[in-house]
């Protein structure tokens, strides 16, 4: 159950793991587990789903994203992915589809600098942010004229977006289908090819 209880003992945690951290500022492993509970309070935040829930969960998952930058001493590619997914969802939420976009895009980039064959997670990663890109894609985010048909301009970015979304299904679809090759019983994977079919 989330309630604003588990925030705050989340957050007086995280104070703990700061202050330790600034005292031990070379401990790695510290640095890493305090970037995953600042990941744990974001999620919790966005359950709440208040505004100002939302707000503070795009500061933790901020917090989450420096700290794992900082990181030397092992590969954070998954956290780091799973982090900018977490951010792109938040800002769809919030309708800011541009920064949804941005935050889906560098999760892509960075699962890019996967050399291949990319293990099954990031395949399934590929796949879901192709898969929420569509989503902001999909032209439900475009202004809407006063009345009338759409002029010219209006039509040719209504047809722009709904290319790329049709791009973004393309993808996510094919990227499904070669994980279902490797696993046809996968839960998580048969889920978002329903999604996308969909």
């Amino acid at each position: 159950v989330v309630d604003p209880r588990s925030i705050r003992a989340l957050e007086d945690m995280l104070r703990l793991y700061h202050d330790f951290a600034a005292q031990n500022a070379d401990d790695q492993q510290l640095r890493f587990e305090t970037a995953r509970a600042h990941r744990r309070v974001g999620a919790i935040h966005v359950r709440l789903g208040e505004p100002a829930n939302l707000a503070s969960a795009a500061n933790a998952y901020q917090q989450a994203l420096q700290l794992l930058a900082a990181i030397t001493d092992r590969d954070v590619t998954r956290e780091k992915v799973a982090v900018l997914a977490d951010l792109g969802r938040l800002e769809q939420r919030n309708r800011n589809l541009p920064a949804a976009s941005r935050h889906l895009l560098l999760a892509l980039a960075e699962l890019e600098k996967i050399p291949e064959p990319a293990p099954l997670w990031a395949r399934f990663e590929r796949a879901q942010d192709h898969y929420l890109l569509a989503q902001l894609a999909d032209g439900s985010g475009l202004p809407r004229g006063p009345g009338g048909p759409p002029g010219p301009g209006e039509r040719r970015e209504v047809g722009r977006v709904l290319q790329t979304s049709q791009r973004h299904l393309t993808l996510a679809l094919a990227a499904v289908a070669e994980l279902l090759t490797a696993e046809p019983q996968n839960v998580e994977f048969r889920g978002l090819q329903a999604r996308c079919l969909l």
